[in-house]
């Protein structure tokens, strides 16, 4: 005879695969139904009439691309006292790098050359 614990994992199995199954049949009627007409057949709509009313706030063409202002943050940093470290007043002459061989960007279009 099974032991209670595993009649308790098998019901809760079977508990969840028969949740599932019906989630899965209710989303699959909801989306193959065919779309519903958004004229109201209340008898609140009927006394209204034919005409259709006017939104209350006039809606705005809204911009095909949102537009963020550019903003500044600026923070403080505490002075610990050291000295920071001083790096070379003049870059190195690109003669004396080395340089791996032009390649092409792996997004958008372009080229590069990355060197050391």
């Amino acid at each position: 005879m099974m032991a209670t614990r595993e009649r308790l994992l098998i019901g809760a199995t079977v508990a969840v695969w028969i949740a599932g199954l019906g989630t899965a049949a209710a989303l699959g009627y909801e989306l193959n139904r065919p779309i519903q007409s958004l004229v109201a057949t209340s008898h609140l709509s009927a006394s209204v009439g034919a005409a259709h009313a006017s939104p209350a706030v006039p809606t705005l063409e809204q911009a095909p691309v949102l537009y963020v202002p550019t903003i500044t943050i600026v923070g403080r940093m505490p002075h610990h006292g050291a000295q920071a470290t001083a790096y070379p007043a003049t870059a190195p002459e690109i003669e004396h790098t080395q340089c791996a061989p032009w390649r092409e960007l792996d997004m958008g279009s372009g080229r590069v050359q990355v060197c050391e």
